[in-house]
């Protein structure tokens, strides 16, 4: 990260040491691993919704779900720099 701080570090730390055509790979790989991942969460997390609060089908609360982390990953920095501080404070006390 200290030679190569631009951003894009999974396509640029890999293009570095295997070339362009590894380097897009591993990156669509990062994609679509994230997206699969995040998919069998939110699936899971929808479950546990719905048997604690019947009155959401496990699909409505898969859309919540989704839609809440999409606006958390707008509110972005800001959200995590309160995030850390809550975090920090917590541990500190």
């Amino acid at each position: 990260a200290y030679l190569y701080p631009q951003e894009g570090s999974i396509y640029n730390y890999t293009k570095q040491w295997a070339g362009h055509k590894f380097a897009i790979f591993t990156a669509f790989s990062y994609v679509i691993g994230t997206l699969t991942a995040m998919g069998l969460l939110v699936k899971i997390a929808s479950q546990y919704l719905h048997d604690l609060i019947p009155a959401l089908s496990a699909t409505s609360w898969s859309i919540v779900t989704i839609l809440t982390l999409f606006m958390l990953n707008i509110a972005g920095a800001k959200l995590s720099k309160v995030g850390q501080q809550i975090l920090i404070f917590a541990t500190m006390y």
